[in-house]
């Protein structure tokens, strides 16, 4: 890729990540939680997140409750109960469309998450990722999140806010 074409991919990115639109749908306490879709200025849908309480995160994702089942994997924050409803969303389905991966999108769409939890007064984002996505865990650790509990299978996630 030449200098011209990369000055265009970083204006492309700047503009886009500008004037991108949010739009909600449910609430933190939902069964499937606060859904998140960002959307081009032309109204083209780049991705989504939903935000769960962590109780629904629990019913929603049943390999919250089995890293709970062994104390051995967990690395920080290991007390019982330490994420729970009244301090942690779950972050649940981060999705960007192929046509705009590797744009900074999914940053934007975990960064907004992040706000929305600390204007709704939560102090910590929760969430789970497979343990051979390295692409995410790369955001992940970008982002500044810690792992709380890993096995062999999966790593979860957590961000004080």
């Amino acid at each position: 890729m030449n200098l011209n074409e990369q000055i265009s991919r970083i204006r492309k990115i700047i503009y886009e990540q500008n004037s991108t639109e949010f739009i909600y749908y449910n609430e933190f306490d939902s069964i499937t939680g606060k859904r998140v879709e960002l959307f081009t200025p032309n109204s083209d849908f780049i991705g989504n997140i939903s935000l769960i309480t962590f109780d629904q995160g629990k019913k929603l994702d049943s390999d919250i409750d089995r890293l709970y089942s062994n104390k051995d994997w967990c690395i920080k924050n290991c007390d019982d109960n330490f994420f729970n409803n009244d301090n942690s969303l779950f972050l649940h389905s981060l999705w960007v469309t192929d046509k705009y991966r590797r744009q900074g999108h999914a940053e934007n769409l975990m960064n907004h998450c992040v706000d929305l939890a600390k204007n709704n007064n939560y102090k910590y984002i929760t969430f789970i990722t497979n343990h051979d996505n390295v692409p995410a865990q790369n955001l992940y650790n970008k982002l500044g999140y810690d792992k709380h509990i890993v096995d062999d299978k999966q790593i979860f996630y957590f961000k004080e806010i």
